[in-house]
Order: C-alpha cells, then sequence, then structure tokens
C-alpha cells in the first residue's frame, strides 16, 4: 500500500464523537496508550525531567515529552493494561534489564555478540508487531505517515491471539549499537529490495521483514528462529545510517525554531 493511500479507520464512529477500543470495541474514554512502552523513554531520559521530540520535517515542531509519547485513540484502559501484561513487561526485562541475554566473546573471530538463550522468542516477535500495529491504527502524529498495508489485518490478528505465526512469517533480525542513541519511530527499511520494518529501542535495533521474499545473506542466518543460535549482532552506530538521520532532523528543527524567532507575532 502506498504512503498516501488511507490509513486505518480513526477510531471515530462516523457521525459519533465517542472513540472506540481497537480491541475489545467499548466505546470511550481510551487510555493513554504508549505506542513504544514508557519505559524506554524513561532509560533515554535518565535523570532529565522531559524529553524532546524531534522529526525530519522542516515543519515539525520540537516537543516536549515529560511522561515519554502517548496516543489516546487506540485502546480502553483495560486492553491497554492486557497489552503491558501480555507483551511489554517481557520486552522490558529483555531489553532494558537484560534478562534471558547472555554475553559471548568468540575468541577466534574476536567478536563480542549476544545470545537470547532464554528469550521468549514468540512473545518478543509479537510484542514487536504489537507496536507496528499500534503506530499503524493511531490518527495521531507523529505516526500518520505510518502504515503496515496490506499487512495490517494478520499483523492485528496475530497481536490479539498471541500467534507468532510462521517462523518466516515476519521474521525478526535483532542488533544492537555500541551506545543507546534514542528511539527511533516505526518506518520502512529496505534490504536488497527486500521490504523490513525499523525499530530502535535504546541500544536495540530490529528489523521485521514485510516480504514473503528471501532475507538477503548474511541477515538470514541473523534471524531469530527457535532452533537457530539466537544470535545478536553487534553494530557500530556511527557506521549505520542513524548519524545522518539524526543529524537532519536536528538540522531540521533547528531551523525551524530560527525561523519561528523571526516571525512577526500575529
Amino acid at each position: 500500500m502506498a504512503n498516501n493511500e488511507q490509513k486505518a479507520e480513526t477510531s471515530l464512529p462516523p457521525g459519533n464523537a465517542i472513540p472506540f477500543c481497537h480491541r475489545c470495541g467499548t466505546p470511550g474514554p481510551l487510555a493513554d496508550s504508549h505506542v513504544i512502552p514508557a519505559a524506554f523513554s524513561r532509560q533515554i531520559q535518565g535523570d532529565s525531567a522531559i524529553l524532546h521530540l524531534v522529526g525530519t520535517e522542516k515543519d515539525a515542531f520540537p516537543r516536549k515529552l515529560r511522561k515519554g509519547l502517548y496516543v489516546t485513540d487506540i485502546l480502553c484502559p483495560t486492553c491497554d493494561n492486557w497489552l503491558n501484561l501480555k507483551y511489554e513487561k517481557q520486552a522490558i526485562q529483555t531489553l532494558i534489564h537484560g534478562t534471558g541475554v547472555t554475553s559471548v566473546y568468540y575468541i577466534r573471530e574476536d567478536i563480542h555478540l549476544w545470545r537470547m538463550d532464554d528469550v521468549d522468542l514468540d512473545r518478543l516477535k509479537i510484542f514487536l508487531l504489537s507496536v507496528l500495529w499500534r503506530a499503524h491504527i493511531t490518527q495521531m502524529e507523529p505516526f500518520l505517515a505510518f502504515n503496515l498495508g496490506s499487512w495490517a489485518a494478520r499483523i492485528e490478528q496475530m497481536v490479539l491471539t498471541e500467534d507468532a505465526g510462521e517462523p518466516d512469517e515476519f521474521p525478526v533480525i535483532p542488533s544492537r549499537f555500541d551506545f543507546r542513541p534514542g528511539i527511533l519511530m516505526p518506518n520502512p527499511f529496505e534490504i536488497e529490495g527486500v521490504p523490513f520494518w525499523e525499530i530502535n529501542l535504546g541500544d536495540w535495533h530490529f528489523l521485521i521483514k514485510a516480504s514473503n521474499q528471501k532475507t538477503p545473506p548474511p541477515f538470514d542466518v541473523c534471524e531469530l528462529r527457535k532452533d537457530g543460535p539466537r544470535l545478536v549482532i553487534p553494530r557500530d552506530f556511527w557506521e549505520s545510517g542513524h548519524p545522518s538521520l539524526m543529524r537532519e532532523m536536528l538540522l531540521n528543527n533547528r531551523d525551524h525554531r530560527s525561523h519561528r524567532k523571526t516571525e512577526p507575532a500575529p
């Protein structure tokens, strides 16, 4: 589905100002739902009182976030809590506290890796799909441009029925940066013409394949599988494409702030 095609239907029924929950259908009020769990924002935030949200668009105003980035149009409090208990709790333990993740050093190759030997890979996969699903169904910024296209219905089904699907269905490729640059919102990504979705959570980086095409080597051996090596590959942040993206966001928002200062008062 092209980016200019219609996104998921809004949670506002036609002619009705009462929103409804995308899981149970209960009419509002809805919860303050974090598309990306607040724990990851707090990890980046540290002792700072606020987070800063920036974007690549020239007219993207920098926003100050005091309790993470949340939306108010997708889930009721009960279903938001259900999502937290089913998927987010383990993801936070794994990705922030390191539960189930083992550090490994291979002497012959002189490389330091991690292994997810004791991680529930199905639940981690559905957690990542739930982030994509939430970003897709909300009609609020900064997720309006994100679209799962023809995969939306299947991903929603997997999230809501706790179904991780077949191993070749939305396989996950994890990697880990050498420091914690921030949070990158879900966005499309390609490797040799094969489409993926990309999610960055602190120092963790994930690619979720959005295609039935074969994963190009050597990335195919990095897919998380129960019968595989469960390896997490280290990445040099400064050798990735992320620094240029971050520079673009900072420059665009800096230019916009400068532009705002010179505007005459209305």
